[in-house]
């Protein structure tokens, strides 16, 4: 079973390529190594609609399209925060003004943050362990919290029916994570092949959509979870 943090491996995969998804579907489908997928989940953070209801509206037509596939989407509310902030687009090149003073205008804003994702996506990890519904998990994220979670799998599953933790993590550089039984390294090739080309702001094309659906009905988990 796959578990994927998706603000996690939208951060690495923007850092990495300067683009923000991946298709968690076409993703666990890259973690696999001949194995047999029987589950995908995908846990994000989500905006308020009164908030901000583009980004809202945006992540409402991606989780949709997760689902069509059989991906189980989890969410969570964002949780906001006042902020002091500037825009950093409006101040000049640092290089070309050494030594020069700047006046910066600076304003309260709101700042999105994600709450309970982590602990949401552990405490899952440790159910479907115990509950004997998968004998190897994958962790999509980097999140060094998540180890900890690997960890007590290990202790809970004990060593006849052991859960074996891995973690895939999209990095340009070879990472052995604490508590996993395996790192992962995924790279541009893998992002190349699981890489997510749909336009979300804009409602999305039907006959795209069906045609993307058809794609992956081979590739879907044997069951939602």
């Amino acid at each position: 079973m796959v578990f994927i943090d998706g603000q996690n491996a939208v951060k690495a995969t923007q850092a990495l390529y300067g683009r923000l998804y991946s298709h968690p579907l076409l993703l666990a489908r890259r973690t696999l190594a001949g194995r047999r997928l029987c589950g995908v989940r995908y846990y994000s953070g989500i905006h308020d609609p009164r908030a901000n209801p583009d980004q809202n509206a945006v992540a409402q037509r991606r989780h949709a399209l997760m689902r069509k596939v059989g991906v189980t989407v989890v969410e969570r509310p964002l949780r906001y925060r006042w902020e002091w902030g500037f825009d950093p687009d409006r101040l000049p090149d640092p290089y070309e003004h050494r030594g020069s003073t700047r006046s910066v205008k600076v304003a309260p804003y709101q700042r999105a943050r994600e709450k309970g994702i982590d602990l949401t996506l552990g405490l899952d990890l440790m159910e479907f362990a115990l509950d004997d519904r998968m004998d190897v998990a994958v962790i999509v994220s980097s999140d060094t919290d998540l180890c900890e979670a690997a960890r007590a799998v290990h202790s809970l599953t004990g060593r006849k029916k052991r859960v074996s933790v891995e973690a895939a993590i999209f990095t340009s550089r070879k990472v052995k994570l604490q508590h996993y039984d395996f790192t992962q390294r995924l790279n541009g090739d893998d992002f190349d092949e699981c890489k997510d080309s749909f336009n979300y702001r804009d409602a999305l094309d039907p006959m795209m959509v069906e045609m993307f659906k058809a794609t992956c009905a081979p590739l879907q988990p044997e069951r939602a979870v």
